[in-house]
């Protein structure tokens, strides 16, 4: 018996550890499986090709063509039959291009810039998946608040009942309780509906994730991660965010599609070679049989082309400029973002500390106000209103404390510090909101 029971017990704590999954795996999921990353990985392969592409216009370029001909000529005083059959190989190999050049290195950081987009994607999807997952906590916790004070009033309906009943309470405090839990049982109803659809965008982020039951705890204990001053997170954000980065190598890229275009001006020159191996027939006599090897150099240099070329000079320019405009414009956005996070950070830390004292608070009013109406001392409607004010607290505080974990997450993306270990400390807190 005690084997069986050592047996089942190890069985139980491993169906509990399947069941406690963390944040960082769901994440790691998210990046295996979601449509963003899949298509992000796919731009990268493309732009790789595109750089194979241009880089194969400075590899020797071989090339065999084959024909077999046969003509027939007609006169007044004749008919005349020739056929004849030529195989050749043609060689060439580009010494100077510097168009093709500059060509090259921009296809090349190109690739640079759609890679470090993946990253944009999934740092982006980390916040997103964060957000989802704290607002589901959020949404059940309040769910639970208003499930616990329902009970509670149900309780309270059942005592003042009875008490209506020993003719210790009027009917018109009955139907006060039952007036006050009809409004609580209304906002759970609410409630249980935030929750479906916080549920629905966190699913649509991790079909497979794994939601463990979630309580508004008694009290809760949140060592907040220090944060940089604000000037030093607008610095790291300017030099690390991915979405900057990009930009800035595409703005890079295309100024060397400038330079692509301004070098096409220039000599071209590459290296040429053919041999050739031919014969002639008449009227089924062989007339010839030729070999011709040809080889040299092509040097070949524009010099005007009806203003294509400074068109195309104005229209990368162009292209240019519109990559410098949105690179300060994202640059704004992700900024003005950043002050958002800080302040809903450090908004969520005060307050958090301030609510747990409410709640704390709220409790010990609810204990002592609970004995004094047992003993007649207080009201009934003051005894509800306490209820409600400990109820109130509790999703104010885990509302304050959710916020926090959005801010400090955010945080870490805007500044391009982000690191898949940051979603331990929201796991952490987490798990003081479990059952």
């Amino acid at each position: 018996m005690g084997r069986f029971l050592t047996v089942m017990g190890a069985l139980l704590g491993i169906s509990a550890l399947a069941d406690a999954e963390t944040l960082g795996q769901s994440y790691q999921r998210v990046l295996e499986t979601h449509p963003a990353v899949i298509r992000s990985t796919l731009e990268v392969d493309r732009q790789r090709a595109r750089t194979d592409l241009s880089m194969s216009a400075f590899k020797p370029q071989l090339e065999l063509s084959f024909s077999e001909n046969r003509i027939e000529q007609e006169t007044l005083s004749a008919q005349s039959e020739f056929d004849g059959q030529s195989n050749r190989a043609n060689v060439s190999q580009s010494l100077i291009d510097l168009a093709g050049l500059q060509g090259l290195k921009r296809e090349q950081q190109l690739t640079e810039s759609v890679s470090t987009r993946v990253l944009n994607v999934k740092a982006r999807l980390a916040q997103q998946l964060t957000e989802r997952y704290v607002r589901l906590l959020g949404a059940q916790s309040r769910q639970n608040a208003i499930s616990e004070l329902v009970q509670s009033l149900q309780s309270r309906l059942a005592q003042a009942t009875a008490m209506q009943q020993r003719g210790q309470l009027s009917r018109l405090d009955v139907l006060r309780v039952q007036s006050r839990l009809a409004e609580r049982k209304a906002e759970l109803s609410s409630a249980q509906s935030q929750v479906d659809r916080a549920l629905a965008a966190l699913l649509e982020l991790d079909p497979e994730i794994t939601i463990a039951n979630v309580a508004s705890p008694d009290t809760t204990r949140i060592d907040w991660p220090a944060v940089n001053e604000r000037s030093a997170l607008v610095d790291a954000m300017y030099q690390l965010h991915p979405e900057l980065q990009a930009l800035s190598q595409q703005i890079d890229a295309e100024m060397f599609g400038l330079q692509a275009v301004e070098r096409r001006r220039w000599p071209r020159l590459s290296l040429t070679a053919s041999y050739e191996q031919s014969n002639i027939g008449s009227n089924n006599r062989q007339i010839s049989d030729t070999d011709t090897t040809v080889y040299g150099l092509t040097l070949s240099w524009p010099l005007y082309r009806g203003g294509a070329l400074s068109a195309e000079k104005t229209e990368q320019a162009a292209v240019v400029n519109q990559l410098e405009t949105d690179h300060l414009a994202t640059g704004r956005f992700l900024k003005r973002s950043l002050d958002e996070a800080i302040a809903q950070f450090e908004n969520g830390r005060r307050a958090a500390a301030v609510e747990s004292e409410n709640v704390e608070g709220q409790r010990q009013a609810v204990d002592v106000l609970t004995q004094a109406y047992d003993r007649g001392a207080v009201s009934q409607s003051e005894l509800l209103d306490a209820l409600d004010n400990l109820a109130s607290a509790r999703i104010s505080r885990d509302q304050a404390i959710l916020d926090g974990l959005i801010g400090w997450i955010s945080i870490r993306v805007l500044s391009g510090q982000f690191e898949p270990s940051d979603l331990d400390f929201v796991d952490a807190v987490a798990a003081q909101f479990r059952d």
